[in-house]
């Protein structure tokens, strides 16, 4: 009988079964008669507690528990849908916001850390890439990309194109958790021992240099005028035109008397690449 009330609270989430139910009511209700006599099993109470089992149904609110959608089906039919998914599209990552199947994946995270999945249910996910941390795959999977990245160009300076713009914002948390754990080593951190010491095996550049970077788009800014014979650019013209357009911006903040990154000695070098500081300077120089 008990195995019957295990598939009946599997199916609907509840173990409050009707008197009238001819195969469990009225068993049900030996079971809560033998609890208040004092003589029902420790071992049976225990396992009638795994199905939350309601031993005083008077004194219950009897309402049945509201049935999410991804409980409707068993756990098999619900696998299955996940393997269809993860054959058509190659992960079984599905969003919580699509739909009951979302919920489901998350529920079943959540099993897997109270420790509530079956071997058999564990063996099964992981035959589909299951991610069980998503956080923690996500971090995995930038490492991944910025570490590609330092192979190909030699640095961690990642470029605010639209390409990268995740992969810099990413960088740039990891770099904001360094500073905040240099600040106060005794803080709780998201960014551990360990994913620093990968970082810092990657040469992952802690503190970017804006040197670097203003060297890196001179150096662009040479080849383009190489390549076309002028450096007639606006801030339509790419990220190399923004950034020129940015360089004009703080030369007139400078002349106005305000602080800015452009030094003296950025402002010869540009000029003896006959740089114009505005656009008719710059179609001037043609």
């Amino acid at each position: 009988k008990y195995n019957l009330l295990l598939a009946y609270y599997t199916k609907h989430h509840h173990t409050l079964i009707p008197v009238a139910d001819a195969t469990l009511g009225r068993w049900v209700q030996r079971q809560r008669s033998y609890y208040k006599q004092g003589i029902l099993a420790e071992s049976r109470i225990k396992a009638l507690n795994q199905v939350k089992f309601v031993f005083d149904a008077r004194n219950h609110n009897n309402k049945v528990p509201k049935v999410k959608k991804w409980q409707k089906r068993s756990w098999e039919e619900r696998y299955t849908e996940l393997k269809m998914y993860y054959d058509e599209r190659g992960h079984s990552n599905v969003p919580l916001k699509s739909g009951s199947l979302g919920g489901w994946v998350q529920y079943q995270r959540q099993c897997h850390d109270k420790g509530k999945l079956s071997t058999s249910q564990i063996d099964k996910l992981k035959g589909i890439d299951f991610i069980w941390n998503v956080r923690k795959h996500q971090w995995e999977q930038r490492f991944i990309e910025v570490k590609e990245f330092i192979e190909t160009n030699g640095h961690s300076c990642i470029p605010s194109t639209s390409e990268y713009k995740s992969l810099q914002a990413w960088c740039g948390k990891q770099r904001t958790l360094w500073k905040m754990k240099q600040a106060n080593s005794t803080t709780t951190c998201a960014l551990t021992d360990e994913r620093e010491e990968r970082l810092d095996a990657i040469n992952f550049d802690w503190q970017t240099s804006h040197e670097y970077v203003w060297q890196s788009r001179l150096e662009q800014l040479k080849a383009y005028k190489q390549e076309n014979g002028h450096l007639n650019l606006s801030k339509n013209d790419g990220d190399l035109g923004v950034w020129v357009d940015t360089q004009r911006t703080e030369m007139r903040f400078k002349m106005d008397g305000h602080h800015t990154h452009l030094t003296d000695e950025r402002i010869d070098e540009l000029e003896r690449l006959g740089f114009g500081w505005s656009i008719r300077d710059a179609a001037k120089k043609e």
